[in-house]
């Protein structure tokens, strides 16, 4: 059973409100490393947790505990900064979004080359025998064009990066390159039964309004959260909100209906990858004015 923690004097000594002062000048790019790595902190911890999980390695459990050692020190991670921390958190999506040199958005953007090889890897799979006497054949109408070759990817391999594989007609105006893609999207969310449908109440937010989170100490109450699950002990709202709010800001009221809920949320995949997109719009706004 869970040890119940009665006040902040018995949180650890590593937990100290002034180290997350920082986050209030934190970008969205910033928020998603911070984000992406309590995601993936909590992640593991959980899986460490697991009965079945207590005989891996120590060699791993040893790494990780001084992983979140360096987390602790410094809350306002910088991950391709440190060796460690790079080999635990180094994402495509970071890597994209850290060296702040992008001139496209997330949403709309050229594919990568890890997302053609992934669906190359994919086609060779599906479509071996074919593509090597295709290939190798020095007289090809020996091999005739298969009717697959003239559809769309997706119609033959129905996995997520091939829809990411679009043709675009540059020699078209703004225009009607705009208008088509409209239509694009139509098809394709029906297609693909998105949440996002333009057609749909469900809409994402134009802007994230990633100014109250600091105010709303989302860092130190994930990280709370995480040692909470790494301790094996239960932290009440009450010791929560008196041990990452400012003396009379807040409540546990707040931790109950705002901070928590809220805090959760952002660590769901479809958030960070929200969020992500968001700061990657952000940067090229800035990158091409």
């Amino acid at each position: 059973m869970a040890k119940r923690i009665k006040s902040v004097s018995e949180l650890p000594d590593w937990f100290q409100l002034k180290k997350y002062d920082a986050a209030k000048e934190l970008d969205a790019a910033g928020w998603y490393e911070q984000l992406s790595v309590r995601e993936s902190a909590y992640e593991i911890t959980t899986w460490f947790n697991y009965p079945e999980h207590h005989t891996t390695a120590l060699s791993d459990m040893l790494d990780f505990s001084d992983v979140m050692t360096l987390i602790r020190q410094n809350p306002i991670v910088d991950v391709m900064n440190n060796d460690l921390l790079r080999s635990y958190f180094r994402c495509k999506s970071l890597a994209e979004l850290k060296p702040k040199n992008l001139c496209y958005s997330r949403s709309v953007r050229p594919v990568t080359g890890e997302e053609f090889l992934a669906v190359l890897n994919l086609l060779i799979s599906e479509k071996e025998d074919f593509l090597i006497k295709w290939w190798n054949s020095r007289i090809r109408i020996m091999h005739p064009r298969e009717e697959w070759l003239g559809k769309p990817l997706y119609n033959t391999i129905d996995r997520n990066c091939v829809k990411n594989l679009v043709s675009i007609n540059w020699d078209l105006p703004d225009d009607v390159l705009i208008n088509h893609f409209k239509q694009f999207l139509i098809t394709n969310r029906k297609k693909y039964d998105s949440k996002y449908n333009l057609t749909g109440s469900i809409q994402p937010p134009k802007k994230l309004n990633i100014n109250s989170w600091h105010e709303l100490a989302i860092l130190p109450y994930l990280d709370l959260m995480i040692w909470q699950e790494e301790a094996n002990v239960s932290i009440p709202n009450r010791v929560m909100a008196n041990a990452i709010y400012p003396p009379g800001e807040y409540g546990e009221e707040t931790i109950r209906k705002t901070t928590a809920p809220l805090a959760i949320s952002l660590l769901d995949e479809g958030s960070l990858e929200l969020l992500a997109s968001y700061a990657a719009f952000e940067i090229t706004e800035k990158n091409i004015k």
